[in-house]
Order: C-alpha cells, then structure tokens, then sequence
C-alpha cells in the first residue's frame, strides 16, 4: 500500500524535475561540444586573449610621464577632479595674496569646465579622497610660499596625483601644468624659475605600466567582444536538424542550455585573464574572487547580449552586423559621451568602473554595487527579452 501510496508522487518528480534537469544537461553536454568543435570559434575565445595579454606584458614602454607634451595615447575628453589646499599664511607682496591668485586661476579653469575644484584647509582631508578615488590629484600651496617668491628664493609645490586611472592622470598632469606655466608666465607676475612642481604619483609601478594602465578598459572590452561574439551565432546559425534531441524539450530549456553553454567556455576566458594578472603581476586592491566574480557577472552578460542578438537577427550575418554595431557604439559613448544615463547602459563601462574602483583600487563592492547593479539588472532585461524573441520567432522540430 505504501509502494502504491507514493508512485505518483515519485512519477511526478520524475516527470517534473528529473527529467528536465537530466534534458538540461544533455543539452549544455550537446552545446559544449559543438562549440568545441568549432576552431575558430576556440582560437577566438582562448588564443587571442592570450596573444593580447602577451603582447601587453612585453611592452615595456613608460606611458606615465610628468612631461606633459607626451601622450598616452587615450583619447582626453575627461574632467580632472583637483583639490587645493592653501597653508601659506606669510606676506611679502603689499599688494596682493599670491597663494589667492594662484587659486583664482584654477577656479577660472573651472569656469570653463576644464576641471572641477575641491577646496579645504584638511590634509587629511585630501588624503582620504585622492584615496578613495573621489579626487584625481591635489595641489599644496606650502607654508611661505608668498614670502619666499617675495625675496626670489624657490618654491616647490607638491602636487599629489593618482595613477590608477591613465586618462585621468595626463589630464590633471596637463591642467595643472598649463595653470602653473601660464601663472608663472604672466607679465605680472615673472616667476618662472622660482617655484616648480614636485610630482608625487600613487598607485604607480614601475614595470608593466602598458598592461596596468589598459586593464580596467582591456577586460571589460575582450570578455563583451568574445562572449557576445561567440554567443551571437549559437541561435541564429543553429539549423533545425542540429537541434533534434533524443527526449521532448521545450524553448525555455534549449535557450537556458545555449546560455549555460557559452557562458562555460567564456568563464576560461576569465580565467586567462585573471590567471595573467596574477602571473605578471598586476598589483590588485581587492581579492582574487572578487575579481573572478565581476569577470564572471560580466562574460555572462555578453553571452546574454550575443543570445539576444542572434534571437533578433534572421542569418548569421545579420547578427553579426548588429555585433559589431553595438561593440562600435559602445567603445565611441565610453571615450566621448559625459551623460551619465547613457554610460550606465554600457557593460564595458559597468565593467571599467567595477575594475578600476574594486580591484585596482581596492573599494569594496558594496561602494561600487551601482556598476553591479546597472549590469545584473540590464542582464535579467535582456534575458527575458531574449528568450521572448526566441519564443515568438524560431522554430524547433
């Protein structure tokens, strides 16, 4: 009776959740193996990551440098944040506060939107938000600084700056170069050789600064462009025949085993990229997991993007086209767009900005949870509107 008793029950479980999972997996087996069989697909997704990180760490060109005549070679479109802080109280000149004028030609930088001004009277104050990341660099204006210029003995102004993010660095190096030149310069005032800078950089190493200086941007960019890539064409190019399974499966369940599937062979990715880092080395802020976890949260939302894009897309070539348009659109907003609305749309920004906060500089992801938030929320988005587009259009034998 009791064997009598619990067979629907054990049927029900079998028909309900054993076999779907048992389908499940059949089917993440069947997407592995066609992926792995595909070369070129595999020299992309493992080889070139490879060739990138090689490339980068061999290079042992400086792309940091105090010259500002020197470019880095990123495109400079970035607002420095530039803190001030003014500790001289001496007099020498009748008629003027030097350490004022100084400290006027800056907020006049900043009334062309040249740079934005933080002004205190805290050192510690400033050492707390260059390290924090809420400042670029800072400026002292040191104790008899107007008295010292009064009777034509030298001055040097320490000018604290961060170098872990590389656009940032050359721009704050270039405005306050230029605001000291020009004021030094000035008729009025005729200063040249009398005060100078005395640069001090943090988060600056001396080797592999190419790899250092590239990575926020170079991870993001390689785990969107091979995961969406790859995953682009597991819909759109999987022809009906290919598809037949052995047992009934439904669209929610081939769908969820592409995305498993891909997002697999993208977690190698990760590894290699992380797994590079650490062999280097790049100097981390955060632990290895947490650093593991972003490339993971971002490898599964370029798989997703490339799924959605193969389930709109009519032939592999149209989803390839709308590939290339959205890795095209994003790399152009990252360097030229300012509004904040659109940047958060952007995973490689997400991306750029988890990287650089977490683990370059060491902030914990709860600080930076709005870039994880913008890139789990866009990542349920765009699954669900994926899987609607599959639903409606494609067909299954």
């Amino acid at each position: 009776m009791k064997i009598h008793f619990l067979n629907p029950i054990i049927e029900f479980f079998t028909r309900n959740i054993l076999n779907p999972i048992r389908r499940y997996f059949s089917l993440v087996e069947k997407e592995l193996r066609v992926l792995l069989k595909d070369k070129i697909a595999m020299i992309i997704t493992y080889i070139i990551p490879l060739i990138v990180v090689i490339m980068l760490s061999f290079d042992n060109s400086q792309i940091i440098s105090t010259d500002s005549n020197q470019s880095i070679g990123f495109m400079q479109n970035e607002i420095p944040i530039i803190g001030i802080i003014d500790l001289d109280e001496s007099d020498g000149f009748v008629d003027r506060d030097i350490s004022s004028d100084l400290i006027h030609a800056f907020m006049e930088k900043e009334e062309l939107g040249e740079c934005e001004l933080f002004q205190t009277y805290n050192y510690t104050i400033l050492e707390n938000r260059i390290g924090n990341g809420e400042i670029n660099a800072f400026l002292v204006i040191p104790q008899l600084f107007e008295f010292n210029l009064s009777i034509h003995l030298p001055v040097i102004l320490p000018f604290i700056v961060d170098s872990i993010d590389p656009l940032m660095f050359q721009a704050s190096q270039m405005l306050v170069e230029s605001v000291l030149n020009d004021f030094k310069s000035d008729p009025n005032n005729n200063f040249n050789g009398v005060f100078n800078i005395e640069e001090i950089n943090i988060n600056l190493y001396e080797e592999n600064q190419i790899f250092y200086a590239s990575i926020s941007t170079l991870i993001p960019l390689l785990l969107f462009s091979i995961g969406c890539l790859i995953s682009s064409q597991s819909i759109v190019s999987d022809i009906p025949k290919d598809r037949m399974v052995l047992t009934p499966t439904n669209k929610f369940e081939m769908m969820a085993a592409k995305v498993t599937a891909n997002f697999l062979i993208q977690i190698g990715v990760v590894l290699i990229l992380v797994g590079s880092c650490f062999i280097i080395p790049l100097h981390i802020g955060s632990s290895w997991g947490e650093f593991l976890f972003i490339g993971a949260i971002l490898s599964l939302n370029s798989v997703l993007l490339g799924v959605a894009l193969s389930a709109i897309a009519k032939t592999p070539l149209s989803a390839f086209q709308l590939y290339i348009f959205l890795l095209i659109f994003q790399f152009v907003a990252l360097f030229f767009v300012e509004d904040p609305a659109i940047l958060n749309l952007l995973p490689i920004y997400n991306g750029n900005e988890l990287i650089t906060q977490v683990v370059l500089r060491g902030d914990s992801l709860w600080s930076a949870r709005i870039f994880l938030q913008n890139i789990i929320f866009e990542t349920g988005i765009v699954y669900f509107l994926s899987f609607t587009f599959f639903k409606i259009q494609k067909t299954m034998l």
